[in-house]
């Protein structure tokens, strides 16, 4: 049991690391809060243009799906981002991507 756990706080630390580099990359278009506890945050779109565009976007171009805040509620400026998954690293790739051939 211990060393699931051990595996799975390794995981979440790689995968928070990433999405802070990857928010400070874009400062323009991302901000969050790093979560002190738990696999799941919701960094803020600061980008031009709606957040659901931008994700409709991502996932069309890229095949990576980005959970808009409004599915949850009346934000419509936050997006939710799971930290648990061992290709996160990947998908932020992905996303890259996108933005620099936006």
């Amino acid at each position: 049991m211990a060393w699931t756990f051990v595996r799975n706080l390794g995981i979440l630390r790689t995968n928070v690391q990433a999405m802070d580099a990857f928010v400070q990359k874009y400062p323009d278009r991302f901000s969050w809060f790093k979560p002190l506890a738990g696999s799941v945050a919701f960094p803020r779109w600061k980008g031009e243009g709606s957040l659901r565009r931008f994700c409709q976007a991502v996932l069309d171009r890229q095949g990576v799906m980005i959970v808009p805040g409004d599915l949850f509620g009346p934000d419509i400026h936050h997006f939710r981002v799971g930290l648990g998954r061992r290709n996160f690293p990947e998908a932020l790739e992905q996303v890259d991507l996108y933005l620099k051939n936006r």
